[in-house]
């Protein structure tokens, strides 16, 4: 569910990273980033990141980096779901509110995201979401 949105955001954005995955990887695990959904959207269906009831640009997940390589459109710009591989993961879900549609593309990576944020952001917020492996 999403709340508590400011009136004057144009937009919302998020990012789904596993931060525990740095001594795994050596990064955070990208699972899912995604921009320029309507700020009036209250909820995100299951399986949107396929379907696109609500729509949105999608970011590449990390599976689409260098290391995995992964070049299917289908699973490396979309939503990856967690498995991690050694312990307990505290996955974090973050929500962006801005004042701005942002300039991106389909397949843009975590740092252009940032980037086109920078300047933009009126509210966060984040939860944390614990999974076992």
């Amino acid at each position: 569910k999403i709340n508590g949105v400011p009136e004057e955001a144009k937009s919302l954005a998020l990012t789904f990273l596993d931060w525990d995955a740095v001594p795994v990887s050596g990064f955070p695990w990208i699972h899912w980033i995604a921009a320029n959904i309507a700020p009036t959207v209250t909820e995100i269906p299951e399986d949107n990141s396929q379907t696109l009831k609500v729509p949105m640009v999608q970011g590449r997940n990390s599976t689409a980096g260098g290391i995995i390589g992964n070049k299917d459109v289908k699973t490396a710009w979309h939503y990856n779901g967690p498995n991690p591989p050694d312990k307990v993961h505290d996955y974090h879900l973050s929500m962006f509110a801005l004042d701005a549609e942002l300039p991106l593309k389909d397949g843009f990576w975590l740092n252009e995201l940032q980037d086109a944020m920078r300047g933009h952001i009126l509210a966060t917020a984040e939860f944390t979401i614990p999974s076992k492996p």
